[in-house]
């Protein structure tokens, strides 16, 4: 996703990774987290994730859960990504409706339902 969003647009300097390997473990990629939560202070935090229940997903819902301006969405695309980056004065929940919204405008089926 990473590579995309840049190719798209850019190095976008209020974004970080965490990268969360198979040889790693929850406890592992909360420490990774926690680094990069360190660099931005009391600044509103939207961790966005590429599947919903995975366990980046849980591990960034479990971080919000302890933080009122931190906000979670799973389940993004890379549209979903490009819409957030051009509005990054937006809070963290207002770019999370506008990731969702993105996302759900973004797939669709070929051929179309007739109906």
């Amino acid at each position: 996703m990473r590579r995309n969003i840049e190719m798209l647009s850019g190095v976008q300097e209020n974004y970080f990774y965490v990268d969360f390997n198979e040889d790693e473990d929850a406890q592992i990629l909360r420490g990774k987290i926690q680094n990069v939560l360190e660099q931005v202070g009391d600044s509103d935090v939207l961790f966005c994730c590429d599947i919903v229940s995975g366990t980046p997903f849980n591990v960034a819902a479990s971080i919000c859960a302890e933080k009122s301006n931190y906000c979670c969405v799973g389940g993004l695309n890379t549209l979903a990504y490009m819409s957030m980056t051009y509005e990054l004065d937006a809070s963290a929940f207002e770019l999370a409706d506008m990731a969702c919204e993105a996302a759900k405008e973004a797939i669709m089926r070929f051929p179309p339902v007739e109906g």
